[in-house]
């Protein structure tokens, strides 16, 4: 092995190193979104999950409302039918 043969694997050797730097530095970057990226996900599903929930909750409200409506007016009608009958 000759003088610039030593130069050139030497500079290859380098440029190696450097990129292997740079490819840790850029994994470690990617590794960073992910994790970002799986937290802001995590809290999209939390959100989700409570949101359905309170639904469900408003659903059920509305729909006991809406059978309290219907039984007061079958009720009504109930009488209003009765008073036309007894007129």
């Amino acid at each position: 092995m000759d003088d610039d043969d030593a130069k050139y694997y030497n500079e290859q050797i380098k440029l190696f190193e450097q990129n292997s730097e740079n490819t840790n530095t850029l994994l470690r970057q990617q590794l960073s979104v992910v994790r970002s990226s799986l937290g802001a996900v995590n809290n999209t599903l939390a959100d989700v999950e409570y949101n359905e929930n309170l639904m469900k909750v408003w659903i059920n409200r509305i729909t006991e409302y809406m059978n309290t409506l219907k039984a007061e007016t079958n009720e009504k009608m109930s009488l209003f039918s009765a008073k036309i009958e007894v007129e």
